[in-house]
């Protein structure tokens, strides 16, 4: 290796690279220093982990629009999605419910739903943008739009038993599929939350 490749590389290693492990560092230290009481931090092994649950749905979705900001693009449609396929998604399992179906494949055709969905909302996204040349912000500003209302407009309109619920939200109903999804979600593996796990894999 040349000494020119060598100047180039060390030229390359600077902080701006790592920026998102330093603000992830120095979020870190403000919820240890706001948790600082008589002494010494209340912070707890659960507290950290418990963060990690709850970021994860999130930070699974940053890594999508991570690659779009990225390219020079922006998704403003990326929650609207999130909320139409979950909703729908519950429709789906409280289907399964009704039908009596062994809970695995209750289950298994609840998630299959959800990724095939997402995937197709996205892939009309990506339609409007990179074949039509649409901007991307008007494009997802409207789908965003849609996709919010479809699924306001489907809870005022679908059977109590398909939304799990007499009002106007979706829910899935209580059963061996809710069971079962709520297990996977509070579930643990060596004291770390099962969904900060997916995250940090993914």
């Amino acid at each position: 290796m040349s000494n020119n490749t060598l100047v180039k590389r060390k030229k390359s290693l600077n902080l701006g690279q790592y920026s998102f492990v330093l603000i992830f560092v120095a979020l870190f230290l403000i919820y240890f220093f706001v948790n600082f009481k008589e002494g010494h931090s209340q912070l707890k092994w659960t507290g950290v982990t418990n963060v990690l649950r709850h970021s994860a749905i999130v930070g699974l979705l940053s890594y999508g629009m991570a690659m779009i900001i990225i390219t020079g693009d922006i998704d403003l449609s990326i929650g609207a999605i999130l909320g139409c396929v979950s909703s729908f998604g519950c429709v789906i399992a409280n289907i399964m419910l009704n039908a009596g179906v062994p809970t695995f494949v209750g289950v298994l055709v609840t998630v299959l739903f959800c990724l095939v969905a997402g995937t197709l909302l996205g892939f009309l996204n990506g339609l409007l943008i990179g074949k039509l040349k649409l901007p991307a912000f008007i494009v997802t500003l409207a789908t965003q739009l849609i996709f919010r209302s479809v699924a306001q407009y489907s809870s005022r309109i679908l059977d109590a038993a398909l939304k799990g619920s007499t009002s106007n939200t979706y829910r899935v109903s209580n059963g061996p599929i809710r069971d079962a999804m709520y297990g996977f979600g509070q579930g643990q593996v060596l004291t770390l939350p099962v969904l900060g796990l997916v995250f940090l894999i993914i």
